[in-house]
C-alpha cells in the first residue's frame, strides 16, 4: 500500500518586534505612512526641508547641517567648527562648489607651516604675516602630524557627507593625505 504523507502546518509564532515594524512599514503606502506619522491630521503637515541642491552653500553651513544630523559630542562639534573656520580663512573659499584638490592641498601645505601656538601679536593679523614670521624665526614648533591629519580628516568627512547628500558630485579631499 502507498504511504500517505500528511503535511502539518507549523504553528504560527509571534514575530519579534523588529520584524513587526519592518513588515508594517513595507505595507504602508506613502500616504498611509504620512498619516501614521501624524501628518495630514488636524491641520498638521509634513516638515519642509531645503533642497540639498542649494547652489551657494558654504562649508560652515554644510558643517552646521552635518552637526545637526550627526549630533556629535560638544567637543567634536567645537573642533569641527574651528577647523572649518580655519579652512575658510586660510583658503578664502566661500562655497563648497569652489573647493578643488588644489585648495585642499594648499590648506594642507599651510597647516604644515602653522606654529603650534600662535603668538598674541598675530591673532588678528593676516596669515601671510604669521607664516613669514615662522619662516624668519626658524625652530618654531609647528602643528603635529596628528593635528594635521585630524584637520584634513574633518574636511574630508564633511565633503564625503556633501557627496552622500548630493551637494557636490565628488570629494576633492578624498585622496589628499599627509605622508
Amino acid at each position: 500500500s502507498a504511504c500517505a504523507w500528511s503535511v502539518i502546518a507549523p504553528t504560527p509564532r509571534p514575530l519579534p518586534n523588529f520584524w513587526k515594524h519592518t513588515t508594517k512599514s513595507r505595507r504602508c503606502t506613502s500616504a498611509a505612512s504620512s498619516r501614521a506619522r501624524g501628518y495630514g491630521h488636524a491641520g498638521t503637515t509634513a516638515p519642509q526641508y531645503s533642497s540639498p541642491s542649494d547652489d551657494a552653500i558654504s562649508l560652515s553651513s554644510l558643517c552646521q547641517r552635518w552637526l545637526t544630523e550627526r549630533k556629535p559630542p560638544k567637543k567634536t562639534e567645537h573642533e569641527y567648527e574651528s577647523i572649518v573656520r580655519r579652512f575658510e580663512s586660510v583658503t578664502g573659499v566661500a562655497q563648497i562648489s569652489e573647493i578643488d584638490g588644489a585648495t585642499v592641498r594648499r590648506f594642507k601645505d599651510i597647516l604644515l607651516t602653522m606654529p603650534r601656538n600662535i603668538p598674541a601679536a598675530f591673532k588678528d593679523r593676516p596669515l601671510d604675516e604669521l607664516i613669514a614670521w615662522v619662516n624668519e624665526q626658524g625652530g618654531v614648533e609647528t602643528l603635529s602630524p596628528g593635528t594635521i591629519k585630524k584637520q584634513l580628516g574633518a574636511i574630508r568627512t564633511l565633503l564625503n557627507w556633501a557627496v552622500d547628500n548630493a551637494y557636490i558630485e565628488r570629494n576633492p579631499a578624498s585622496r589628499i593625505r599627509l605622508a
